[in-house]
């Protein structure tokens, strides 16, 4: 390396002298990019959303319908209180789960589940999942969810699939994104 550059230890491209993470190599796809680090599933979700934030605003108010976003969205490890109870990865109830909450407004998702998906699935896959418990929050804002029924469940999928179309038109997936989704929903679902 030359002019003064202290070196480029994890091949990321980036000078070392400038990189926040010199050892681990930056993640370039789209959203956190240029810091020099890894991308996690915490930098993943707060984009992600925003975005869902935005695009169900625009979406809602074109259709009369008054926009409240999540009061709290919350990627969770284990003891947070909840509108729905305290997360507890012991359970059944919370372990492997993401889930809108109505009592307090509020999307909750299990870390580690989260990410492994982004690891084993790729970065779309928990945004699929986030997308599709964003849907339970549509669906609630729009008078269309009481109790848990199959075709709650298909509808939460579809609320999620228009936001991926948007996300695709928009130019913000990379090729193979659209299929990590639908891997996610399949592996996630919970049709039975």
């Amino acid at each position: 390396s030359g002019g003064g550059s202290r070196g480029e230890l994890d091949g990321d491209g980036m000078d070392d002298a400038f990189d926040a993470c010199p050892l681990d190599a930056e993640t370039v796809n789209g959203f956190s990019d240029g810091d020099g680090c890894p991308d996690s599933v915490d930098d993943l979700l707060e984009v992600a959303t925003d975005d869902l934030d935005e695009f169900w605003l625009g979406e809602l108010s074109g259709k009369g319908v008054q926009y409240l976003p999540p009061n709290r969205v919350l990627a969770y490890l284990g003891g947070e209180d909840t509108g729905c109870g305290t997360t507890d990865l012991s359970s059944d109830d919370w372990s492997r789960n993401a889930r809108y909450c109505g009592a307090d407004h509020s999307i909750y998702l299990d870390h580690a589940w989260m990410d492994e998906e982004m690891s084993t699935g790729g970065d779309f896959a928990p945004v699929t999942i986030l997308a599709h418990e964003w849907g339970h929050l549509v669906q609630v804002l729009e008078g269309l969810r009481q109790d848990y029924t199959i075709q709650h469940e298909l509808q939460a999928d579809c609320l999620s699939g228009a936001y991926a179309r948007s996300a695709e038109s928009r130019g913000m997936l990379e090729p193979g994104d659209l299929q990590e989704g639908l891997d996610a929903a399949f592996r996630s679902g919970n049709y039975d």
